[in-house]
């Protein structure tokens, strides 16, 4: 038995799915976060919460310390949402589409859609950005802390705009 090099050690590569008790627990959870989600959220929103759980649940040790940087970074300044009790119907409808809203800069594009182009539009600009930011945030701990910074910066700047442009 050897121990592995300095060099093999760095080296990250993604983990194949494999059917085991581990895919069968995964797959539970994932059934069961969709489920408990079911009338709280769109289906855009399940669909870009399933992309982030499986890249988290399938990427290396450099991608899942990415996506826990950059995840609450994204949507930590969305938090304004939850602040007010009892919901309107438009504070729900809002709820509703949390996992899509980084990607809200392309309805304010592309306005007025309907309602499937929404939905497509906002779940596909939200895991562009998620992609896009990943590469950076992969390279190192620090590439990563900045990348959050600059990712919840933004992520300010997109939340107070939604809330002025679209707020009840």
């Amino acid at each position: 038995m050897t121990l592995p090099t300095q060099e093999a050690s760095t080296v990250c590569h993604a983990r194949r799915p494999t059917f085991d008790l581990r895919s069968l627990f995964t797959a539970l959870l994932l059934g069961a976060m969709w489920s408990s989600l079911a009338g709280i959220t769109s289906w855009g929103s399940k669909a870009v919460l399933a992309v982030f759980a499986l890249t988290y649940l399938f990427g290396c040790w450099k991608t899942r310390r990415a996506v826990l940087v950059v995840l609450p970074a994204m949507y930590l300044p969305y938090a304004w949402l939850f602040f007010e009790w009892p919901w309107s119907s438009y504070r729900r409808q809002w709820i509703e589409m949390l996992w899509q809203l980084p990607g809200m800069i392309a309805e304010v594009i592309l306005h007025p859609t309907s309602n499937i182009t929404f939905a497509i539009n906002t779940s596909l600009v939200t895991l562009l950005f998620f992609f896009a930011l990943l590469v950076p945030a992969r390279l190192s701990l620090k590439a990563a802390w900045i990348t959050g910074a600059v990712v919840c910066s933004a992520s300010l700047v997109n939340s107070a705009l939604c809330y002025f442009i679209y707020s009840d």
